[in-house]
């Protein structure tokens, strides 16, 4: 293939699109190092642009087209990226909640990943969600949805209050997904607490307080040992659905 002004735009647009894809999400984003990131990107540039070629669209006549091409480009890949790491969030808030169930949330951690402090349980979901997508082939998805992607685009014709509708059904649903799959070890955590309850009803003289959390805690890890092989359905859930909202959010407009 030669290198004409066509290929060399159409890796530049395909360079700057996985970049924009692989900034925002886990596990490649801004706290890879650069060098090994800018490798893996023109990597999958090379290899893709020969089967992207047609699909890219024509070469901008003038600057302004240019600029539009590149913002384009780094949006759906911005979308991409989002989709995985709004997963990861998802199952990090579940860990969240279950911490301030059980009474762990002011044990914080640093979370390499995100570069902030979390809870004890949502530093353990997100590593476990994060091996689960790659364990699952959650990255060779985001290639396919990544090519996938060039058989639309963003049209000036674009309904803004589509692409919100489409963003708040994402939110909700991953919101409720966070839910799921921390309801069992909650559930628990709230019978235990409305046991301790009863019993301080009945026997005031008792100490439920020192009883009832490591009571709680106990309960709560049994729950969450039980419920976890739920996390494996629930990450894989997860990334269909976010993919499938990304590509409503890119307003399906064929080139």
């Amino acid at each position: 293939m030669s290198l004409d002004g066509h290929y060399l735009f159409a890796l530049w647009m395909v360079f700057t699109r996985i970049s924009a894809c692989l900034l925002v999400a886990p596990l490649f984003g801004a706290q890879t190092p650069l060098q090994v990131r800018l490798g893996l990107c023109g990597a999958i540039s090379f290899a893709l642009t020969p089967e992207l070629l047609s699909a890219v669209g024509p070469t901008p006549n003038n600057v302004g087209e240019l600029v539009l091409s590149i913002g384009n480009e780094a949006l759906v890949g911005l979308v991409l990226g989002l989709a995985v790491q709004m997963v990861m969030i998802a199952v990090q808030m579940a860990g969240s909640v279950l911490d301030i169930q059980i009474g762990l949330s002011s044990v914080q951690v640093f979370n390499p990943a995100t570069n902030h402090p979390v809870s004890l349980f949502a530093n353990f979901k997100y590593w476990l969600a994060l091996v689960l997508m790659l364990l699952m082939n959650g990255h060779h998805l985001m290639i396919k949805s990544f090519v996938a992607s060039y058989s639309t685009h963003i049209a000036a014709a674009t309904s803004w209050s589509t692409a919100g509708n489409a963003l708040l059904q994402w939110l909700a649903t991953l919101g409720l997904l966070a839910l799921q799959i921390c309801a069992a070890p909650v559930a628990v955590c709230v019978l235990v607490d409305g046991a301790a309850s009863m019993i301080n009803r009945s026997v005031p003289q008792m100490q439920v307080y020192i009883v009832g959390i490591p009571a709680k805690m106990l309960m709560g890890f049994v729950a969450l040992s039980l419920a976890l092989p739920l996390t494996v359905t629930a990450v894989q859930a997860g990334l269909e659905v976010s993919f499938d909202y990304a590509g409503k959010m890119l307003a399906p407009v064929r080139r």
